[in-house]
């Protein structure tokens, strides 16, 4: 039962931290470099004439202009301000895990929790495409690493104050 603690910190802690830091790698691999950020043309490319010109009414009227059903639009934030929401999460995960680090002695997550989760809904709710997929994979990636790295300088810490 001792062994437990040791095995969490020489083994899985590492191995954690090296699997989330290499899911970084399956973003070249599996997420579309699409137009991001961008909007979705909503005219039609098809734009021509059609070929019949038998003459029913004048000469001006037989032109029959073929109409196709306009695409949804797209609209979504600019990639700056994805950019900017992530480095702000970023931030304030990080404030908020290590103010006061050395004087608290409980877990910090709620927060932490709450900032994940509103960072995954402004993403759902101002990007209805999906265009900027990669924002909610970052923000759940790097929130977990930087946890994984607050677990352990936590764990050290009381093992520090222990002895």
């Amino acid at each position: 039962m001792n062994n437990f603690p040791k095995f969490i910190k020489k083994f899985a802690l590492p191995l954690a931290l090296l699997i989330f830091l290499s899911l970084f790698a399956t973003d070249a691999l599996f997420v579309s470099r699409g137009n991001a950020s961008g909007t979705i043309n909503p005219l039609p490319k098809d734009t021509s004439i059609s070929k019949d010109f038998s003459p029913r009414i004048d000469s001006e009227a037989a032109a029959i202009v073929r109409e196709k059903k306009a695409e949804r639009v797209c609209v979504t934030l600019p990639a700056k301000i994805w950019i900017f929401l992530l480095t702000a999460y970023l931030f304030l995960m990080l404030f908020n895990l290590f103010y006061d680090f050395e004087k608290s002695n409980k877990l910090h997550w709620f927060w932490e929790g709450l900032y994940a989760i509103l960072a995954i809904f402004v993403w759902v709710k101002f990007d209805k495409c999906g265009m900027n997929l990669w924002f909610p994979l970052y923000v759940l990636k790097l929130g977990v690493v930087i946890y994984l790295v607050y677990l352990w300088l936590y764990h050290k810490k009381k093992e520090i104050q222990a002895t």
